[in-house]
């Protein structure tokens, strides 16, 4: 799978038919995968907090035109464009 999400030519394919790729990876990303990607959003959880109630905060790009991205996951889950009833179930039971 890295070798194809690492590849630039599969972005370029994608991003020309208006494909947006979101991709989640657990833990830290080899570099060469981070490159690969024009925006890079950290999500923090901390310790015995539901995974709901994370933080965002970007590492690279922007993706909001109305100002700073970072903070609370649900206050900006809507403006990422995803459904409000993923938030209803937890990461492993999708």
């Amino acid at each position: 799978m890295r070798g194809t999400l690492e590849n630039p030519h599969v972005h370029g394919v994608l991003r020309g038919e208006g494909v947006s790729l979101l991709v989640t990876f657990r833990g830290t990303p080899p570099p060469s995968l981070e490159e690969a990607f024009d925006r890079i959003l950290r999500v923090e959880q901390a310790a015995g907090v539901p995974w709901t109630e994370s933080y965002v905060r970007p590492e690279r790009g922007e993706p909001s035109t109305d100002g700073g991205f970072s903070g609370p996951l649900r206050e900006f889950w809507g403006r990422l464009g995803l459904d409000p009833s993923l938030l209803l179930s937890p990461p492993g039971n999708r």
